[in-house]
């Protein structure tokens, strides 16, 4: 059994109601576009770092459901490594990978971090990001050789900011080149499965893979009267492991976190 926890953890701020959201994001996009260049990182990073008040939550959920691999989107690496290296080599983490937005400085730089209890490694992952607002936060990708498993974690571009047609070209490329692997897709990817079949076919037509299920993760706070929707996926190849639970957890993000449990069918790793 494997136990698969993603997690977007909105940089570790509160934003599961619309008001907060707002207070949230506006802490690391607004004073940057509304103040003047001379000032506005360093009042983002202040209000950030005066805001950013819940990663001890994100490690006590991480304890609560003692999943195997963890995928976190929205991380604030300036802000969160530390803390969360010390969480993750505590609970026995073992392989750990970073992967960075480029288009945000220290120590705002929006990441996406994958960390495994399975002994496995950190391989290149130069996922393009562009360089503006809602272009996505970072990927990353690791190898467990002994399961013959890769697992990518990426956060894609918001709906209708960026054309993420580069990001789902790496990822089509990227993915061609492990087949021999059991895949594993996890995070924020920004749309909806049946989004995913427009925009990114490849992962269900050419590596089989599907979601692990259907129940909404986030509110369209942006998009008036459209219920919420299940952006945050993770995606798997059903003839190589099968779903054998999944759940949501609801915290201080306006993102549910999914933790999804899967059994490994043993011809795979014959």
């Amino acid at each position: 059994m494997m136990k698969i926890l993603t997690f977007n953890i909105l940089f570790g701020m509160d934003g599961h109601r619309l008001s907060t959201n707002i207070i949230s994001h506006f802490c690391i996009h607004g004073a940057e576009m509304l103040l003047p260049k001379s000032i506005n990182h360093k009042v983002a990073a202040r209000l950030s770092a005066r805001r950013s008040s819940h990663i001890q939550e994100v490690c006590e959920v991480i304890v609560s459901e003692n999943p195997d691999i963890v995928c976190l989107n929205e991380v604030l690496r300036g802000l969160h490594e530390e803390a969360l290296n010390e969480c993750f080599k505590r609970l026995g983490y073992s392989t750990i990978a970073w992967g960075e937005a480029k288009n945000y400085e220290y120590p705002l730089q929006i990441s996406t971090v994958i960390a495994s209890k399975i002994k496995g490694e950190s391989i290149p992952f130069d996922l393009p990001i562009p360089k503006r607002m809602g272009g996505g936060g970072g990927g990353c990708a690791i190898t467990i050789d002994d399961r013959k498993m890769l697992i990518v974690g990426f956060h894609a571009p918001s709906i209708g900011k960026v054309n993420p047609r580069a990001q789902f070209s790496f990822l089509k490329n990227f993915l061609s080149q492990h087949k021999k692997y059991a895949i594993i897709v996890c995070g924020d990817m920004n749309k909806t499965k049946d989004e995913l079949e427009v925009t990114a076919p490849f992962f269900f037509h050419d590596f089989g893979l599907v979601s692990s299920g259907d129940e909404p993760t986030c509110p369209y706070y942006y998009v008036p009267f459209l219920p919420p929707q299940r952006i945050d996926h993770i995606l798997y190849d059903p003839k190589k492991m099968q779903l054998v639970s999944e759940k949501l957890i609801q915290t201080f993000s306006d993102h549910k976190a999914i933790v999804s449990e899967f059994k490994l069918h043993p011809f795979h790793f014959s």
